[in-house]
């Protein structure tokens, strides 16, 4: 049996017509904010691949542009020895004078044309 003590304790029920309607707004903003998240850290991410894909082909390149400065390198190296040979060899002595006796027609001065200088 109820009395009227219990009766004032329990708040009446309310029909469903006088329930607050769902706020859509904050439901819509919290949406916005996970696609903006998500839209951001794919952005990021390629960003980051892009970045990768553009190191990798830097890289590539460099080493492209190194193996051509080798090959002029060994190319230079190997005409510098030549020039080394070829400059000790007009050096002699013996080829020296053999070309100044047939092209320039000079010769050796004989000991009655040396003078002294003192």
């Amino acid at each position: 049996m109820k009395t009227a003590a219990t009766e004032a304790q329990v708040p009446p029920r309310e029909p469903p017509d006088a329930v607050e309607p769902v706020d859509t707004t904050r439901r819509t903003l919290a949406g916005v904010r996970a696609v903006v998240g998500v839209v951001g850290y794919v952005v990021v991410l390629a960003g980051l691949g892009v970045y990768h894909v553009w190191q990798r082909h830097d890289a590539r390149r460099l080493g492209m542009d190194l193996s051509t400065e080798t090959l002029r390198y060994r190319a230079a190296y190997e005409e510098h020895k030549k020039l080394k040979l070829e400059l000790a060899s007009v050096k002699r002595v013996d080829r020296l004078r053999d070309n100044a006796e047939a092209r320039l027609g000079m010769r050796a001065p004989a000991p009655q044309h040396i003078v002294e200088i003192r």
